[in-house]
C-alpha cells in the first residue's frame, strides 16, 4: 500500500473517530462555517431534526443563519440574540457565547442552552452545541412558584407590587407602595382586577393570563397605566406565577418610568427629527468615530463620494481623503475640533470610488459623552466643484478683461498723443498764419486804407477785408458753424458782420441787398440760434461765441 493510500486511510480513520465522539454527546452538535454553511452534524442533532422539523439526513443544503433569520421574521426573539452572538464568535468578537432559549413544541415545553465556540486551530469554523435544560429550568420555576414567607418583601417593598387570582384575577393582596402608586386604599382594589383599578390594559393582562397558561414569567413589558386622579402614566410590569394559601395565583410589580419614557419619546422624537434633517439637507452629512471610522452619513454623502452603503461603513475619512491633506485635517481637529468643540469652515478634497479628486468645504462638531470624553464627530460636507469651476472661469475671464483693458489703455495714449499732436500742429499753423497776415497782408491793406480815403466804398471793402484776415487768425466762422450747421453761408456772412458791430443798413450796403433781407435773414439767425424768444441781442449773443 502506498504512502499516500495510507495517509487517506488514516485520515478517514480520524474523521470517523472524530464523528463517533460527536455522536457518543448527549448535545445536539452542528458544525457551522463562516457563510452559514453546515459542515457537520452529530447523531443527536439528527435524531431532534427528524422529531421535531421533519428534516433529511442532508444538513449542507442548509444555511444556519438563515434558519435563525428565519425564525426571528416569524416571531422568535431568541433567534436574532442568537445569530448575533454566533456571528461574535465567527469576528473574533467573543471567545464564546452562551444563551439560554425556550424551544417548547405543541405537546411538550422545553428549554435549551446554545453554546458556541471557535473550533481550535481553525479561523473559519466554530461549533454549536444547544444543551436541554428542561429539568432545570422546571426545578427551578417550582422553587420560584412555591409558597414561601414573601410577606416581608412584599409589604415593605418600594416597588409597587399586588397578588391577583390566577382564574379570576381578582386582586387579593396589595401593598402599600402599589396604594400610593393607584391613588386608592388597599381596600378599594382588593376585589377588582388589575384594568378595573386602571394599573394595565386589557391588553396586558390577555398577555398575562396566556403567558400564566403556559407557566411562564412576564419580565418588562411596558404598558400604559391610568391610576386614578394621576392621568396616564408609562409602567414597566413583571407578572409571575405564585401559589398563595393553595390557590393559584400571580404576583404583579409595576415601576413607574413614565419621566424615562417622555424622556425617550422626546430623544426618539429629536432623532427622527435629526434623522429627517439629514436626510433632507442638499449637502453631505457623516459621523464618524474618534478612530475616524464612518458611522452614518445621509444619502448625499453617500453619491458625493460614489460608494455604497456596505462599503462606506468599512471605511474612515482618511480613505477618503488624499494623502497631501491628512496632517493639515489632523492639525484642524486637534487645534479646533478638540479644542473648543468645533472648527471653522475649511476646505480638503475627497476621492471618489472612480479615483475622481473633488474638492469639498465641511465645518467637524464634537459630541462628547455624558462624562464628558469625546465619543464622536460629525460635519455637513458641501460638493464645492461648480463653485471651482466657476471661481476658474472668473479668474480668466478677469484675466482677460484686465489684457483687454490695458490694451485699450495703450490705445487710449497713443490716439490721445495723436491728437496732442494734431493740436499741436493746429496751433503752430494758426500762429504761422496769424505771423504772416500781420507781416506780409496787413501793411498792404493799410497803405490801401490811406490811400482809399476819400472813396467810402472802397474803405469799406477793405474794412471787410481786414475783419475777413482777421476771422483767419480768430476763426470765429468756423466756430459758430460747428456749433450750428444749418446756417447758411450767408447766414454766416451776416454773423460775422453782426458780430463787429454793423447794423443792418450797412450790411445791406456792403453786400448789395436791401435792408429788409437783412432783417429777415437776421430773424432766421435768431431762430437757429435758440434766442427768437430770449431778451438779448444777436450781436451780444454772437460774442459769447468767439
Amino acid at each position: 500500500m502506498s504512502d499516500a493510500s495510507q495517509g487517506l486511510n488514516l485520515l478517514q480513520e480520524r474523521l470517523a473517530f472524530a464523528q463517533s465522539v460527536l455522536n457518543s454527546l448527549p448535545f445536539n452538535i452542528a458544525i457551522v462555517n463562516a457563510e452559514g454553511g453546515i459542515e457537520a452534524v452529530n447523531k443527536a442533532w439528527r435524531l431532534f431534526a427528524e422529531e421535531n422539523a421533519g428534516l433529511g439526513q442532508d444538513f449542507t443544503e442548509f444555511n444556519y443563519f438563515e434558519l435563525c433569520r428565519k425564525a426571528s421574521a416569524e416571531g422568535e426573539s431568541s433567534a436574532a440574540q442568537a445569530l448575533a452572538g454566533i456571528q461574535a464568535v465567527m469576528r473574533g468578537d467573543l471567545a464564546d457565547f452562551r444563551l439560554e432559549y425556550p424551544c417548547h413544541s405543541p405537546t411538550t415545553r422545553r428549554w435549551f442552552t446554545m453554546h458556541v465556540a471557535r473550533v481550535e486551530d481553525s479561523a473559519n469554523l466554530i461549533v454549536i452545541a444547544h444543551e436541554n435544560i428542561t429539568a432545570e429550568v422546571e426545578a427551578r420555576d417550582r422553587r420560584l412558584h412555591s409558597h414561601i414567607d414573601y410577606y416581608p418583601v412584599f409589604e415593605y417593598s418600594l416597588v409597587p407590587m399586588l397578588i391577583a387570582d390566577r382564574v379570576t384575577h381578582r386582586v387579593v393582596e396589595v401593598n402599600a407602595a402599589l396604594a400610593t402608586f393607584a391613588h386608592q386604599a388597599s381596600e378599594q382594589i382588593v376585589g377588582r382586577t388589575p384594568v378595573e383599578a386602571g394599573l394595565i390594559s386589557a391588553a396586558a393582562l390577555a398577555a398575562i393570563a396566556e403567558a400564566l397558561a403556559q407557566e411562564r414569567r412576564i419580565e418588562e413589558v411596558e404598558v400604559d397605566c391610568r391610576p386614578e386622579g394621576d392621568g396616564s402614566r408609562r409602567c414597566l410590569h413583571w407578572a409571575e406565577p405564585i401559589t398563595l394559601r393553595g390557590i393559584p395565583c400571580y404576583l404583579l410589580r409595576l415601576v413607574d418610568i413614565t419621566d424615562h419614557a417622555r424622556a425617550r419619546d422626546r430623544d426618539r422624537a429629536t432623532l427622527q427629527k435629526l434623522t429627517q434633517l439629514q436626510h433632507s439637507l442638499i449637502d453631505g452629512f457623516v459621523s464618524v468615530s474618534m478612530e475616524g471610522r464612518l458611522i452614518e452619513f445621509n444619502e448625499h454623502f453617500r453619491e458625493m463620494v460614489g460608494y455604497e452603503q456596505e462599503e462606506l461603513l468599512n471605511l474612515t475619512f482618511m480613505d477618503l481623503t488624499p494623502a497631501r491633506w491628512h496632517a493639515f485635517e489632523a492639525e484642524v481637529v486637534t487645534n479646533q475640533v478638540l479644542t473648543r468643540g468645533y472648527s471653522e469652515v475649511y476646505e480638503k478634497e475627497y476621492r471618489r470610488k472612480d479615483g475622481r479628486i473633488i474638492p469639498i468645504e465641511l465645518r467637524a462638531v464634537l459630541v462628547r459623552d455624558a462624562e464628558g470624553n469625546p465619543e464622536y464627530m460629525w460635519a455637513i460636507v458641501r460638493d464645492i466643484s461648480d463653485r471651482k469651476l466657476a471661481e476658474a472661469s472668473l479668474l480668466d475671464l478677469n484675466a482677460r478683461i484686465e489684457t483687454e483693458h490695458n490694451a485699450l489703455l495703450r490705445k487710449h495714449e497713443a490716439l490721445e498723443e495723436v491728437l496732442n499732436h494734431i493740436e499741436t500742429e493746429k496751433n503752430r499753423t494758426r500762429s504761422q498764419i496769424s505771423a504772416n497776415i500781420d507781416k506780409l497782408v496787413t501793411p498792404m491793406i493799410r497803405q490801401l486804407q490811406r490811400s482809399s480815403a476819400k472813396h467810402p466804398q472802397q474803405k469799406r471793402l477793405l474794412d471787410l477785408l481786414r475783419r475777413a484776415l482777421d476771422d483767419i487768425a480768430a476763426p470765429f466762422v468756423n466756430t459758430i458753424s460747428s456749433k450750428f450747421a444749418t446756417l447758411s453761408p450767408r447766414e454766416l456772412q451776416i454773423c460775422h458782420l453782426v458780430k463787429d458791430g454793423m447794423q443792418s443798413k450797412e450790411i445791406a450796403d456792403l453786400l448789395g441787398i436791401s435792408v429788409l433781407t437783412v432783417s429777415k435773414i437776421r430773424q432766421q439767425i435768431r431762430v437757429k440760434l435758440g434766442i427768437e424768444n430770449e431778451k438779448i441781442g444777436l450781436a451780444e449773443f454772437l460774442q459769447t461765441l468767439q
